[in-house]
């Protein structure tokens, strides 16, 4: 079932680059006033970026990329750093050249980025001190696997205990050759490359274009002009987003800065810190991930309950969706709605703004993502059927870098792109989210959530936390489910988890969610950056204690 939204479409964006999008957009929703008022603050430090500042010292790294360092239009320049305010110059000084700007998480073993340093091949990496020695080691990994590679080095903030240059070296007032773009053709160019997070296998470099760019930030800058201009630069929004990501980039380098409002880069920081700066700075909006909220939610009454934070209308959740407890927590104790931003690297910003609701529907898709549910064989699903959810829009990637093969894997015939999200219709056509592809549970063909199981095992007294996975049994040759269960630390906690499996399996008359490979107790979930179940850490801890072999 193929579900377009509601609601009216944009007109089509102009042939231009990102970065000159940007700015003439910012110069047209300004009408006149000032660019010296502060865009970006730094919410651990408290320095602050002006639009005027960043347009300028923007311009200068343009020229000190291209007339130093011989940066061309096509080169790759990487930032391997995850919360800098300087990440807004690096970029559009590196879109004002025509190079690709690629990022990074750099909280990744040194194998790894040299892997992705290897693929990349960039001329320039800008990091932080933190991370210098790690890029440094992985540096000699990728010299010895390609002789003679050997990059130019800067930390985006001086640091004055390091002996490498700070990228704000380069900045200069000699003359350089913008690049601007001018047509359909030339706006298909690929602007940035994003690496995926990898949950669901090896990260992938995601290849985004100065149209798709282009696309997102002329839908935001409609949206705003609708609902009043003058609103939205008066907003003060706090950032717990990395700027390593494409959505966090897109945050800090686009959207902050066509608005007019003002911004607070926030991910490094304390979560304390940041309920100070909401307080300081009268915070309108919040943009957090999971993790985030549920730090709040269980240090509500000891840390956060003290701050003021009235002026607080929003709180926009980016990565995962909220749980609905937690979004009902959100509601109740800080006077507002938690708000789900689902979307995808591949897809390039949200699919959809909605609430949590006890169904885990986000709402019905904007009108300018089209998404379809299909199974695993490529056939259209109907309403209420679950499947793999496959997205088009004007926003989707140019592709896979080096990789058009796995690009033509996740891309069908109309251009749709499998996210390799599990979810389904319903009859009104809201969306509900059930997981990744590789969380489901893969019996005889069938894609099976193990959300419901999961929900009757946490009903036990016994149990503080469960989660269910898919493994593979060879009696019934295929998938079936097994439980990781943290037991509560009450009296309700049987010695033999048996109990706790029978229970269960009593409560759930779909054999096929039934707990057929049995549980084990476990003293905590392995969880990711998101606070996430890292289910390929579990199903491998399965497999080697189990001695079964996977598939």
């Amino acid at each position: 079932m193929w579900f377009r939204s509601r609601g009216t479409i944009a007109r089509p964006a102009p042939p231009k680059d990102i970065s000159s999008f940007v700015f003439d957009t910012l110069d047209e929703n300004l009408s006149g006033k000032q660019w010296s008022k502060t865009a970006i603050i730094s919410g651990s430090t408290g320095r602050s970026l002006s639009f005027d500042q960043i347009y300028t010292k923007s311009s200068q790294l343009a020229s000190g990329l291209q007339n130093r360092l011989g940066i061309r239009r096509g080169d790759m320049v990487f930032g391997i750093f995850d919360s800098q305010i300087n990440c807004t110059i690096l970029f559009h000084a590196t879109m004002m050249i025509g190079a690709v700007y690629c990022m990074s998480v750099p909280n990744i073993s040194e194998r790894e980025i040299a892997r992705r340093l290897s693929l990349i091949q960039p001329k320039v990496v800008v990091t932080t001190g933190c991370f210098y020695y790690k890029i440094m080691s992985a540096f000699s990994l990728v010299q010895e696997w390609k002789t003679g590679y050997s990059p130019r080095i800067y930390l985006a903030e001086p640091d004055v205990d390091s002996y490498t240059p700070s990228i704000l070296s380069l900045l200069t007032n000699e003359s350089y050759q913008r690049v601007r773009i001018t047509s359909h053709e030339d706006a298909k160019a690929t602007a940035i490359v994003a690496f995926t997070s990898g949950s669901t296998g090896t990260s992938k470099a995601v290849e985004i274009s100065h149209k798709a760019l282009v696309a997102l930030a002329h839908l935001e800058n409609q949206g705003v002009s609708e609902n009043g201009i003058e609103a939205a630069q008066q907003a003060t929004v706090l950032i717990a987003v990395p700027t390593c990501i494409a959505f966090g980039l897109y945050l800090f380098a686009i959207r902050s800065i066509i608005v007019g409002g003002t911004s607070i880069a926030a991910f490094r920081s304390p979560l304390e810190r940041s309920f100070e700066n909401i307080s300081k700075y009268q915070v309108t909006d919040i943009i957090m991930s999971p993790k985030n909220i549920i730090e709040i939610r269980e240090n509500w009454n000891t840390v956060f309950s003290k701050y003021d934070i009235s002026s607080v209308k929003s709180l926009c959740c980016s990565g995962f969706m909220i749980p609905f407890e937690s979004s009902k927590f959100i509601e109740k104790y800080l006077g507002i709605r938690a708000i789900n931003a689902y979307g995808t690297t591949e897809t390039l910003g949200i699919v959809k703004l909605g609430t949590t609701t006890a169904e885990g529907s986000v709402g019905v898709p904007f009108p300018e993502k089209n998404v379809k549910i299909k199974g695993i064989n490529g056939k259209e699903l109907k309403v209420g059927e679950v499947g793999l959810i496959w997205i088009y829009s004007e926003t989707n990637m140019n592709g896979y870098f080096k990789n058009p093969k796995l690009t033509a894997m996740v891309t069908d015939n109309e251009g749709f792109v499998n996210t390799n999200d599990v979810g389904m219709f319903d009859i009104e056509g809201k969306l509900h989210l059930l997981g990744r592809f590789n969380e489901m549970i893969h019996h005889n063909g069938q894609i099976i959530s193990p959300r419901g199981t999961e929900k009757i095992i946490c009903s036990h007294p016994g149990v503080k936390e469960a989660s269910v996975i898919g493994v593979y049994n060879p009696k019934f040759e295929t998938e079936v489910a097994f439980a990781y269960i943290v037991p509560s630390l009450g009296s309700g906690r049987p010695d033999d988890i048996s109990e706790i499996i029978s229970w269960v399996n009593s409560h759930i008359q779909d054999k096929k969610k039934q707990l057929n490979a049995g549980a084990a107790y476990i003293s905590e979930i392995p969880k990711n950056c998101a606070c996430v179940p890292n289910v390929s850490e579990m199903k491998d801890m399965f497999y080697k204690n189990s001695g079964i072999l996977p598939p």
